[in-house]
């Protein structure tokens, strides 16, 4: 009894099936071979290559124990100098002056508003904290010079007996405008009587001489209209516009002011560590820097592996071929 076509390819494929198994167990050696090799070019490959990491270290806020000397500072509004608002700005600044920096590819990323984590790359563990301490010593002292908001500029502006020099400033003014008002008073006054005057005579616009041409007019005789107007002209008068001396004397007193908070803030800023090498607006050990490779090593042995057995496979099967040519 014949085969169909359907069993006799079914047989031709368990047969070849077969002499493929057999083909690779004979050439197995081939096959390790050939995986061995790859395997050792990647190896070599991880050996020659420069390692690459990533370095990350934690940045905190003062404890209270540091951001308490900061209290006044910062009730007073004149500059947020809290324990978070020091890390800001510590984070803040890093980041630009450390823009310039090669090789080091620095990132922060805010945790919390009391912690911060520094990340930068590096070719081995401990090779770039030098470069990062001066980063950070860098940002320590552009933070301090923010937090001082160039108030030490003013000391030599610092006038002596600031109040006693308010005071005669202030005296100075109020006679200038006494006086001002005194004089605008008085012709006030003086125009109402010549107001009552043109009233009582009915004169209610200026009057003209009888005789040929014009005279000097008597006050009243301009009639009570044209003084009324006058009248409101003067009361309308500002005294900042008729006494320009009064700009100086309000600039002088409010350079004076100003003289005199700063006086106030550098006294607060004594009572604190900024401006001396005991400042700090963050606290961070470079001994705890966390070291990451990121060179991928077991994923490259994997795939050496399995290329180089693929690759052992491949030659295998064309020696075959070619063999079964021969």
């Amino acid at each position: 009894m014949s085969n169909s076509p359907e069993q006799s390819q079914a047989y031709n494929d368990e047969i070849d099936l077969a002499d493929l198994i057999r083909a690779l167990w004979q050439g197995k050696w081939l096959v390790i071979g050939v995986t061995l090799a790859t395997l050792a070019l990647g190896i070599a490959y991880l050996v020659i290559a420069p390692k690459s990491y990533t370095a990350s270290l934690n940045i905190l806020a003062l404890p209270n124990s540091q951001a308490d000397v900061y209290i006044e500072l910062h009730e007073a509004q004149l500059i947020a100098t809290d324990k978070q608002s020091l890390l800001a700005l510590f984070v803040e600044d890093l980041k630009t002056q450390t823009q310039s920096v090669n090789g080091l590819g620095l990132s922060i990323a805010s945790v919390t508003p009391t912690q911060s984590r520094l990340s930068f790359s590096t070719q081995a563990p401990g090779q770039p904290t030098e470069t990062v301490a001066d980063a950070l010593e860098l940002a320590h002292r552009n933070v301090n010079q923010q937090l001082e908001l160039n108030f030490s500029r003013h000391s030599d502006k610092l006038a002596r007996n600031n109040t006693n020099a308010i005071e005669a400033l202030d005296l100075e003014r109020l006679q200038k405008i006494a006086i001002f008002t005194f004089n605008q008073n008085q012709q006030v006054a003086t125009l109402k009587e010549q107001v009552k005057l043109a009233r009582l005579l009915s004169i209610e616009k200026g009057a003209l001489s009888s005789l040929t041409g014009f005279k000097a007019l008597k006050v009243y005789e301009q009639g009570y209209l044209a003084l009324e107007k006058e009248i409101e002209l003067i009361q309308s008068r500002k005294v900042e516009d008729f006494i320009p001396d009064l700009a100086r004397i309000e600039f002088s007193q409010a350079e004076l002011l100003k003289n005199k908070e700063v006086k106030r803030v550098e006294m607060m800023l004594a009572k604190t560590p900024i401006g001396t090498d005991q400042f700090a607006a963050a606290v961070y050990n470079l001994d705890t820097l966390v070291y990451k490779n990121n060179t991928k090593t077991s994923l490259i042995l994997a795939l050496s592996i399995v290329l180089g057995g693929m690759l052992g496979i491949f030659v295998l099967l064309i020696r075959n071929v070619l063999i079964k040519q021969d």
